[in-house]
């Protein structure tokens, strides 16, 4: 259902997040700012966003939409990255896309007049680790006994998790019960409303790890994430290969909207909206007490660093050592190179400016 549907639209598949879990992705996305620069990039290290920092829904809600988050996590409430959502529907870790979609119908079909800007948070493929939270029946159904017992117990939290036959298969449930409860509000929007009428994105904020032979905090699987986009303003270009960022999300939907482009973000329009395709992506872990790890991503090639030293409460970094790697992105095969070394070093340095210590 979501390929047929995206396969009139545009489909990212060299997207990556900035941060490796929620709390900070989600973040990015509000704000269309680097976490260094909103300041919100730990649920421990309690920082208000700005009132001069403007979030999405608040643009959104300028211009006369009525804005809701009809199914999400608390993260933002109290910091102000949910700022500018009329209605609030929160419920940690219940988050079932069939619920989602119910309520968005319910709420289009009860106030079907207003102009809307409505997001939902759905969880079916997020990992979760065991025993923490019971696999569905149709996960543990599908395996024999021994595979479903190779979880640890003290699992570690979900973006370290050790990929196994039964998390896998869970991801796989989820994707197929995602993909039909999506395809029940694809329908409802193709039966209500001309293409002209909305514009649907489909993204995640981080991806997963359990699919990684040799898991790192910034890897791709756990970085790379999905992005799809159809309805109105977006080019029917089925699958692109542009380098974008979650970040850009926020300039995707403010151009979309008709509003002038804000320079004071780190968000970019990407090319195939009329504005400049990235050269490279930036995804980071600024998580205290872990290393800080970073990784730069062109078409051609991934370069990471890591710290020696741990990322301090207040989210500055001793820069003084660390270790970097290089890699052909065509078959992540490690190389040696000063020139590239160097560039990718300059960008690094750039990014991490307001926040490290030497």
């Amino acid at each position: 259902q979501t390929a047929r549907f995206f396969a009139r639209g545009t489909i990212f598949d060299r997207h990556f997040s900035v941060a490796e879990y929620t709390y900070p992705s989600f973040a990015t996305i509000e704000t269309g700012m680097y976490p260094q620069h909103s300041q919100i990039f730990h649920s421990n290290v309690h920082v208000s966003l700005r009132t001069e920092y403007v979030t999405l829904a608040e643009r959104m809600r300028e211009l006369g939409y009525a804005t809701a988050n009809l199914m999400g996590l608390g993260d933002g409430i109290y910091n102000g990255v949910r700022r500018g959502y009329d209605r609030l529907l929160i419920a940690s870790y219940r988050q079932q896309n069939y619920e989602a979609v119910a309520r968005v119908i319910r709420h289009l079909e009860g106030l079907g007049d207003a102009d809307h800007f409505i997001l939902i948070h759905s969880g079916d493929v997020h990992p979760f680790p065991s025993p923490l939270f019971q696999y569905g029946t149709a996960a543990q159904a599908h395996l024999p006994l021994r595979p479903r017992l190779t979880e640890l117990v003290n699992a570690p939290p979900s973006p370290y998790l050790i990929g196994s036959p039964l998390n896998q298969e869970a991801f796989r449930l989820g994707v197929r019960e995602l993909d039909r409860t999506l395809g029940m509000l694809f329908a409802y929007l193709e039966e209500n409303y001309a293409p002209e009428d909305y514009l649907v994105n489909l993204y995640s904020d981080h991806g997963v790890s359990i699919f990684s032979e040799h898991p790192h905090i910034v890897d791709p699987l756990l970085t790379g994430a999905t992005w799809m986009m159809r309805g109105a303003g977006v080019p029917a270009l089925g699958m692109t290969d542009e380098l974008v960022s979650i970040l850009d999300l926020h300039a995707i939907v403010m151009h979309e909207a008709g509003l002038p482009a804000d320079e004071t973000l780190d968000a970019n329009l990407p090319a195939v909206f009329g504005g400049r395709a990235r050269e490279y992506v930036i995804s980071n872990s600024i998580f205290p007490g872990q290393t800080y790890k970073l990784a730069i991503r062109t078409k051609e090639h991934e370069f990471r660093l890591e710290t020696k030293e741990f990322t301090r409460m207040d989210g500055t970094i001793d820069m003084s050592a660390y270790t970097w790697h290089l890699y052909e992105r065509e078959g992540h095969r490690e190389i040696w190179s000063d020139a590239l070394r160097d560039k990718f070093l300059a960008i690094a340095w750039q990014h991490v400016a307001s926040f490290a210590h030497v």
